[in-house]
């Protein structure tokens, strides 16, 4: 069954007085439950496609035609469609002026008590230590792959059926990388959301993702299961992008999430 469809989607921004296209009617489907990745080189429009499902008042620098459907329905006719956002800057993400706490409360619909509660619930869902004391501190108090724990538990308290993650590895160390995507497979797993990740870590991509989109100037140019499309890619842009990556090892698992974090 399709969580997501896309339709000739195409997206182009106005410098200028020029009409510039980063996105040239890219057309592809996500399933409930299911991970996708989409793959390209730096400027192939892969975050500029994210950027099509964020709400209308991000995207107001945008020109967007086409379709984009979230369980058959037009995306853009829902004010609240259960989609949430993981950016690669958890830092810029997060508000320096509030508490962890407070920010992550501000996504759970409940009373006060309740809100606090489930607010350190989430916090260690995502297992961060000391979560009391997390709840409690600041942004700047925190490593950034803590923050990106947070960013994960923000998604979770929106109760997301699909969870767009957009480079989310790309501030952290690789230790850090490998904690980060298995936190979010193990979560997937759990809770049964779709995750769409944008990356340019094709080890990370081989490892989560059962299937891939390859972006090349703004255009889908391959796309099938992973494994498949790594073995024998048939596009050249999607060659010379294999033949460029270090893949780290072909162990499909990734170091355990319990893994002890970096003190306060």
């Amino acid at each position: 069954m399709t969580l997501l469809r896309v339709d000739r989607l195409s997206i182009s921004y106005s410098d200028k007085g020029k009409n510039l296209e980063a996105v040239s009617t890219a057309t592809f489907s996500l399933a409930f439950h299911e991970n996708l990745a989409i793959v390209g080189e730096s400027g192939s429009g892969k975050t500029s496609l994210a950027g099509a499902f964020l709400p209308p008042k991000a995207r107001r620098e945008k020109k967007i035609s086409g379709s984009i459907y979230f369980k058959e329905k037009p995306l853009w006719e829902d004010p609240y469609p259960p989609i949430a956002f993981i950016f690669q800057d958890p830092q810029a993400a997060l508000d320096p002026t509030m508490k962890i706490g407070h920010q992550l409360a501000e996504a759970i619909f409940e009373n006060k008590k309740a809100r606090y509660r489930k607010a350190l619930s989430l916090l260690d869902e995502v297992f961060l230590p000391n979560v009391e004391r997390i709840f409690h501190c600041y942004p700047h108090e925190l490593s950034r792959g803590m923050l990106q724990r947070v960013n994960i538990a923000i998604a979770l308290a929106k109760n997301a059926e699909l969870i767009i993650a957009d480079e989310p590895t790309t501030a952290l160390d690789i230790t850090t990388n490998y904690q980060i995507l298995s936190l979010l497979q193990t979560l997937q797993e759990k809770r049964g959301f779709s995750l769409l990740l944008i990356s340019h870590h094709l080890a990370l991509v081989r490892t989560l993702c059962a299937r891939t989109i390859v972006m090349h100037q703004g255009r889908i140019i391959e796309e099938g299961k992973t494994e498949d499309l790594f073995a024998h890619p048939r596009h050249p842009a999607t060659q010379k992008l294999i033949a460029s990556a270090h893949f780290f090892s072909h162990n499909k698992e990734l170091p355990s999430t319990t893994q002890p974090l970096e003190a306060l």
